[in-house]
């Protein structure tokens, strides 16, 4: 809903508005591991005394030895602080909503019909071109399922990484996602800035290109090496921070950008959500490099999604606006 009223209000100024909401939520993807950090289980080592068994003789002897020991988690408290913030704004976003509309407010892509079959149809967001307006759905649908997949590794399955295949506590894994959801807080805001000045089809293709970059040198450092499994944690969110509002913002200058084409994105990025289980599939029975591979394939895809979409795009010209 956001994300539609976003390109309601600014029209073909949509790229800093959209980079500028979404830049919330990454501040408070960045806070929430904060949150949580204080109230992880830890992982305690003390010295013990160990009896020892030699000869079919029991002996109690003194063994110098170590047991570690799981501290109790408390991680429902930030579940509650966060919900209950959650709750707090909603009561703004209701202020909000119920507050009359200022005068001479107008919408830039109000809906062509409340007819149920012209209001799905691919057709009311390409001007009438039910070919343009379908393959643009289909390329885009695409786009934003690949969303879901793409960068296991340094994503869904980056605490499991850090902390079964190299040993890292839940402190120091919690440690590493501020640090890299703080990389993508700080290249959200920038984007509020870059968008301004630099053409969208720019933007998207240096951040798929990077992801690309990423997945390839995730081979050589993610398996042993905690140094490169952070930095490149932290490079994998800063190319893609703004892949969800930049895809949006791409596309606006081609299309009209609807309720249903946003509520169609938004099921092509669930499905890509189910792709997940696969990935858990790989990492619990294939280990970290089965899902290095699967990145690797994913990104790959998605430049070559990129290709065919500004292909398309271009061929049929940017969308005519109303004054």
């Amino acid at each position: 809903v956001g994300n539609a009223l976003m390109i309601a209000l600014w029209g073909e100024h949509t790229p800093s508005p959209m980079h500028s909401m979404h830049f919330g939520w990454r501040a408070g993807a960045f806070l929430a591991p904060m949150i949580a950090y204080p109230f992880l289980s830890g992982r305690l080592e003390v010295p013990i005394l160990v009896n020892s068994t030699l000869n079919n003789t029991t002996e109690a002897t003194i063994v110098n030895g170590t047991r570690i020991i799981l501290t109790e988690s408390k991680i429902i408290y930030p579940y509650m602080i966060t919900g209950g913030l959650g709750v707090l704004i909603s009561f703004v976003y209701l202020g909000f909503f119920l507050a009359p509309r200022p005068d001479g407010m107008r919408f830039t892509n109000t809906a062509k019909s409340r007819r149920l079959k012209q209001f799905l149809s691919p057709a009311s967001c390409a001007g009438g071109n039910l070919r343009f307006g379908t393959l643009m759905m289909i390329c885009l649908t695409l786009y934003y399922l690949f969303n879901d997949i793409v960068g296991n590794v340094f994503g869904n399955f980056q605490t499991a990484v850090a902390t079964k295949s190299l040993n890292m506590t839940k402190q120091e894994a919690a440690l590493l996602n501020s640090a890299s959801s703080g990389t993508a807080l700080a290249t959200q805001f920038l984007m509020i800035f870059l968008a301004k000045y630099v053409p969208m089809p720019v933007l998207v293709f240096s951040e798929v290109h990077g992801i690309l970059a990423v997945s390839i040198a995730a081979f050589f450092f993610v398996l042993n090496n905690i140094l490169g499994f952070t930095i490149l944690s932290c490079a994998f969110r800063f190319f893609s921070a703004a892949f969800w509002a930049g895809g949006m913002a791409w596309a606006e200058n081609y299309i009209d950008i609807t309720g249903a084409a946003i509520m169609l994105w938004n099921i092509g990025s669930g499905v890509g959500g189910v792709f997940t289980y696969l990935s858990g599939y790989l990492f619990s029975n294939h280990g970290v490099s089965a899902i290095l591979w699967l990145d690797l394939s994913i990104a790959i895809l998605v430049c070559l999604l990129l290709y065919i979409t500004q292909c398309i795009m271009s061929r049929h010209g940017p969308k005519r606006r109303k004054d």
